[in-house]
């Protein structure tokens, strides 16, 4: 399984990842699971503040810790995104690992913990529209889920250290 081969983007972490996924927790926590992203993004108070920049300490961290959950869950989140394709068309995986690093305290148990969901296209677009000041943000997580073979590969938005990567995953 080989990820950011593709072009791995960084976007704003202003863009509401923690309302997909929050309410989701117990059922995402421990199953390959396919959730439907019912009040998408909406829980998440501050929805126009300006992303911060990232520094390139935070986006290091970043990719090892995004290389380390995919080593451990790539197959969860391969069968999550292909299980979600066919049931409800094109989307993406998001994890939130910076959630799990607050929440959990041993390794094993934060190998298993980290909160993640599928989210279909047509609920992307519906928060870019309701976000106009974090449409760029993400214009470049639809842009790689319109493009990805759901066949041969999937689309992972992962969150860790502040920072917030879209990558598509072969």
């Amino acid at each position: 399984m080989e990820g950011m081969g593709l072009g791995t983007c960084f976007v704003g972490t202003g863009i509401g990842c923690r309302g997909f996924v929050d309410s989701r927790r117990s059922a995402c926590r421990r199953s390959p699971v396919v959730s439907l992203a019912k009040g998408f993004g909406k829980s998440r108070s501050s929805a126009d503040e300006i992303p911060q920049a990232q520094s390139a300490g935070q986006v290091g961290v970043w990719q090892k810790e995004y290389k380390a959950f995919l080593k451990r869950n790539g197959k969860d989140i391969c069968a999550m995104c292909y299980d979600g394709y066919r049931r409800l068309g094109r989307g993406a995986v998001f994890a939130n690992y910076s959630e799990a690093m607050d929440k959990v305290e041993s390794d094993i148990d934060l190998a298993q913990s980290v909160p993640s969901m599928y989210v279909p296209m047509d609920k992307l677009r519906e928060s870019a529209s309701r976000r106009p000041s974090q449409g760029g943000d993400m214009k470049h997580i639809t842009d790689r889920v319109a493009r990805y073979d759901p066949e041969k590969q999937f689309v992972v938005v992962f969150e860790c250290n502040g920072v917030m990567g879209a990558d598509i995953v072969t």
